[in-house]
């Protein structure tokens, strides 16, 4: 067992008395067999798991700890929100605060996205619920629970109107990350994920081709994902995404896993799980859910 605690430390042993302060960490040191325990709290990260398991006995499991709720989320919480008027406010960013991957930069893009090309890939949330964006400032000095953004040079902002909330005391958050939980490499197999609530994922929309394929979670054509009891909230575009992977957003990779025909992927069980208020679907993915079981959902 490898323990992951919001009261933990980046040095840690992982045991349960000297836990890891990042699921990021754990999967770096997991190996096929080990159980990643993660205890209560808000984890702000992009697990990235870097390898799977080796057979059904010797699973890399991600799980939440026993009766605990463990929440990881694709945004950043802000504070620094400055009043214009009548619930208006807004907020400015450097483009670094984003990494490599801003969303309120990229726009929804896509085959079969006939219309509401002027969307943004981010989102507003107050208090963990996700508002809407609109295409004008004036729409959203009219709206209440709406949000709109501009880019101009390295600076990102973005006005939102609250109504009669003030966004610096409560608990306001913005995307930053395309992803909550996602692998480094296509064709990862026999991992777990159990028991988590996966949150406010950027992902651009999500059109049946031949590309990367992205979801607040995902399965990136591997093969032996078990997916259970979580709760996946505001993905952007797709809650849990079972489909093709090829290249991406920033990426060279130009893999689309063909070598063995669609044996080499799909046989998961999608069970369990409570999928709300995601833009495009609860649960997509070309090709990669052959043979695959998604029950009680």
């Amino acid at each position: 067992e490898i323990h992951v605690s919001t009261k933990g430390r980046m040095q840690a042993s992982g045991s349960i008395d000297d836990p890891l302060s990042a699921i990021n960490q754990a999967a770096y040191i997991a190996q096929p067999g080990d159980t990643v325990i993660v205890h209560q709290g808000t984890y702000m990260e992009y697990v990235r798991p870097p390898r799977g398991g080796t057979g059904e006995n010797s699973r890399i499991t991600y799980r939440a700890a026993a009766g605990e709720k463990v929440i990881l989320k694709g945004s950043e919480r802000i504070t620094t929100w400055q009043r214009e008027n009548d619930g208006v406010w807004k907020v400015q960013l450097p483009y670094d605060f984003f990494g490599d991957y801003n969303p309120y930069y990229l726009k929804l893009t896509g085959g079969w996205l006939n219309y509401g090309k002027w969307h943004h890939r981010g989102d507003v949330y107050l208090n963990e619920e996700a508002f809407y964006e609109k295409e004008t400032v004036a729409e959203v000095q009219k709206t209440p629970n709406s949000w709109h953004c501009q880019v101009e040079g390295e600076l990102t902002t973005i006005r939102a109107n609250f109504g009669s909330a003030d966004p610096n005391t409560q608990l306001t958050e913005i995307n930053v990350r395309e992803s909550v939980f996602f692998p480094q490499t296509s064709g990862l197999n026999y991992i777990t994920v159990d028991g988590f609530t996966l949150m406010h994922s950027a992902e651009n929309w999500q059109p049946p081709r031949l590309e990367l394929q992205i979801g607040a979670i995902g399965t990136r054509m591997g093969k032996h994902w078990i997916i259970q009891n979580c709760t996946i909230v505001n993905a952007r575009c797709v809650g849990i995404m079972l489909g093709h992977a090829r290249g991406g957003y920033g990426s060279d990779e130009d893999i689309i896993v063909t070598d063995g025909g669609i044996e080499v992927f799909g046989d998961h069980i999608i069970r369990n799980n409570i999928i709300r208020r995601c833009g495009q679907a609860g649960i997509a993915g070309q090709k990669g859910a052959t043979r695959s079981l998604i029950t009680r959902n």
